[in-house]
């Protein structure tokens, strides 16, 4: 999967699969592509108050029976460094 922050600000959280966590940071100003190899957990947190805006782009083709996506809990991430005061 591939994600492009065309507006705003992004940090993109990946876990790989030895539950290691990595932000990559992500801006409209200084635009990357982002790519998650399949299978690896990964979340989008926009460290602002203002809209953001991300483009994402699967690798594989939708289909009804076909589960690529699980809900991944993160438990070992700090979530709470990002809550707006």
């Amino acid at each position: 999967t591939h994600f492009f922050c065309i507006h705003g600000n992004i940090v993109l959280i990946i876990q790989d699969n030895d539950r290691k966590m990595y932000e990559i940071k992500a801006d409209s100003e200084k635009p990357i592509f982002i790519t998650v190899s399949n299978g690896t957990a990964a979340a989008i947190v926009n460290p602002t108050t203002k809209i953001s805006k991300v483009l994402v782009l699967a690798d594989i083709a939708w289909k009804p029976n076909y589960h690529e996506m699980e809900n991944i809990s993160f438990n070992d991430y700090d979530w709470n460094k990002w809550k707006k005061n």
